[in-house]
């Protein structure tokens, strides 16, 4: 954690999301892992605020701007050569909206934290991430299990509609449809 300002607002920003993967960020492969089931995998991530402020107002701390990132990371993120489909570029896409709602959510809570010592206001910050990233993993594979890797199509519009709300209306997303 950083100094301490007297500032009253606390600005958030996610960077690198919302936007429309494609399939150039996907490396290309010739066959699927060992015990992997699906045609293509995405792993992308929330990289939580580096630097932060924490500002002291009326005998309470809490962080001052925030600013987080959503990324794809490369060297986890694959098609198996031949499969490329819109449709299952739409199904990367969910897992990508899941880890940037999570993402997006994670910012509001820490924004919302409140602690009598910045000792506590850490502790707070370093929890809320670790339940964010735990939530995101859970749902990430719900996504999986309940669409059968996209292949449901019923299931998968279901959650794509989901996905779409929380992004359009600002909802926190903390389960499936």
């Amino acid at each position: 954690m950083a100094k301490s300002t007297g500032a009253t607002t606390a600005k958030k920003k996610i960077k690198g999301w919302p936007r429309a993967i494609t399939w150039d960020e996907f490396k290309v492969v010739n066959s699927r892992p060992a015990g992997v089931k699906e045609d293509a995998q995405i792993h992308s991530e929330t990289v939580p605020p580096q630097s932060v402020t924490v500002v002291r107002k009326g005998g309470r701390f809490r962080l001052g701007p925030l600013t987080a990132e959503v990324r794809v990371v490369p060297e986890n993120t694959w098609v198996v050569s031949g499969k490329k489909s819109k449709e299952l570029l739409s199904h990367e896409q969910g897992h990508f909206d899941i880890t940037g709602l999570t993402g997006r959510d994670m910012l509001r809570d820490l924004a919302a934290i409140r602690a009598p010592s910045v000792k506590v206001l850490q502790r707070r910050v370093r929890k809320t991430i670790q339940q964010t990233q735990k939530l995101a993993n859970e749902l990430t594979t719900k996504y999986d299990d309940e669409t059968k890797h996209g292949k449901d199509k019923t299931v998968q519009k279901k959650w794509k509609d989901h996905l779409r709300n929380c992004i359009k209306n600002g909802n926190r997303l903390s389960s499936g449809p």
